[in-house]
């Protein structure tokens, strides 16, 4: 039985074997940024999915100047769950330093 591989266009398979966007960040900070990045297009994608219920049944319900307040929600809960996520202060900036120049 042959194996799959996984498709290379697969974000997580991007993320987590693909080139690296950075080659002196450090391994715990790649492995940081991979768990942030699929939490967040999990979250992504149930907010999505409870947008698109909750416009459907404002629709069916005749409420649809509330429409706009619910984007407006949506947008806002996406925007928090992503600035909230990243924290500048765990990243390790010791690799970017430069090596002392020996004489």
């Amino acid at each position: 039985m042959k194996q799959s591989t996984p498709d290379k266009r697969c974000v997580f398979y991007l993320h987590s074997v693909g080139k690296k966007k950075d080659p002196y960040q450090a391994y715990e900070d790649r492995i940081r940024q991979i768990e942030l990045n699929v939490k967040l297009m999990v979250y992504s994608s149930i907010i999505g999915t409870l947008f698109v219920a909750i416009v459907i049944v404002l629709h069916a319900f005749d409420f649809e100047p509330l429409i706009p307040v619910s984007l407006s929600l949506y947008c806002q809960l996406l925007a928090v769950l992503s600035f909230r996520a990243f924290r500048i202060d765990n990243v390790n900036f010791e690799v970017y330093k430069e090596d002392p120049v020996v004489a």
